[in-house]
């Protein structure tokens, strides 16, 4: 059922998938099966957080999270305040930050004054017994948003970590959480953001001397100004000088015509709101006949539009990489260009024919 109808590669792609994901397999060793077949001899290592033997590695930080979730709220609640104040946080504290799973799925304890809760199921617990329920080995717990990162860096130290905009600002929020727990936060490297576009699309860009965050904005609301901007007469001061005459026009007449009888004032005030509705109309018609005019560029730079930001957002959000292997192919990681040392804070644009 993906959407790669017509694209040169789908049928490489859905073999790629049903190699990946035969049944049987879990869900987690099915992605990483389909990361190392499109990224191959990248020397990529994938590792699964749900190993029972990580997980009983991680006993420290489950057994501080659990027993002491007053020490990571405190932390955490100086920074919240402080980002509340000129953002949202993006995210909801909720101590003692972990899951309890079993076959059903997973569920969010809760802790209040030494009395835990869980999701899901009844009764009240206390930290004996909530323990009991994590497993030995800490084998049915599970992190949530808060600590997913902080138990990451627990088992593999990192010197650096390349986030989304998101993850960017979870860690704005948990960062003090670091220091609570006595670890060593990793310095936060923003990704970049990239768009690719076809050759021809690219010349478009190009020749109307475009950038990418040009065509990111409302379609309407730029191309009638555009329109406008391509007429070749200046169509503002055409409407303003019309505007203008009118206007003295009407103040002179309105004036002789008072000397003639001074209770002409209301039907003056009709006319006037006539013809303030023919400049309007005036108005429209000039901006439809300067976008008739531009149909052609409008059309191209539509086209350029909806592939660079699909659904009105950027191709990050809406294209997965399969969505790129469909229609280039399964090498096209290997022709792509060293992205590692681009400005992280601008969209990229890359031409893979």
């Amino acid at each position: 059922q993906l959407p790669m109808a017509g694209s040169d590669f789908a049928e490489d792609v859905r073999a790629l998938l049903h190699a990946s994901y035969a049944p049987g397999t879990r869900l987690s060793d099915a992605f990483a099966k389909l990361l190392h077949r499109l990224l191959p001899d990248s020397g990529l290592v994938i590792i699964d957080a749900d190993h029972p033997e990580l997980k009983a590695m991680a006993a420290p930080l489950w057994e501080q999270a659990l027993a002491e979730p007053d020490r990571i709220m405190q932390a955490l609640a100086g920074r919240t305040w402080e980002l509340e104040a000129r953002f949202a946080a993006p995210l909801r504290l909720r101590p003692p930050h972990l899951f309890l799973l079993d076959d059903e799925g997973r569920h969010a304890i809760d802790v209040d004054h030494g009395v835990y809760t869980v999701a899901g199921r009844p009764g009240r617990f206390s930290y004996a017994e909530i323990r009991a329920q994590c497993g030995a080995l800490w084998q049915h717990v599970s992190p949530n948003v808060v600590l997913r990162p902080l138990y990451q860096d627990f088992l593999l130290p990192n010197l650096a970590y390349v986030a989304g905009p998101g993850e960017v600002a979870y860690f704005a929020q948990i960062a003090p959480a670091y220091e609570a727990l006595g670890l060593d936060m990793p310095t936060i490297w923003p990704r970049g953001s990239y768009a690719w576009l076809t050759p021809s699309l690219g010349r478009v860009l190009r020749q109307e001397g475009l950038s990418i965050a040009d065509v990111a904005a409302d379609p309407l609301t730029w191309f009638k100004s555009e329109a406008m901007a391509h007429l070749p007469v200046d169509s503002e001061a055409l409407l303003s000088t019309l505007r203008r005459d009118l206007e003295r026009a009407l103040a002179t007449f309105e004036q002789d015509a008072r000397a003639v009888h001074p209770d002409f004032h209301g039907a003056f005030a009709v006319a006037a709101a006539r013809i303030d509705r023919i400049q309007h109309y005036l108005a429209r018609r000039l901006t439809k006949a300067a976008r008739k005019r531009n149909a052609t560029f409008e059309n191209r730079i539509l086209r350029l539009r909806n592939h660079a930001y699909p659904q009105g957002r950027p191709q990050e959000r809406i294209m997965s990489a399969l969505s790129l292997v469909a229609y280039r192919g399964l090498d096209v990681f290997r022709k792509a260009p060293d992205w590692l040392d681009e400005d992280p804070t601008a969209q990229h644009v890359y031409e893979i024919p």
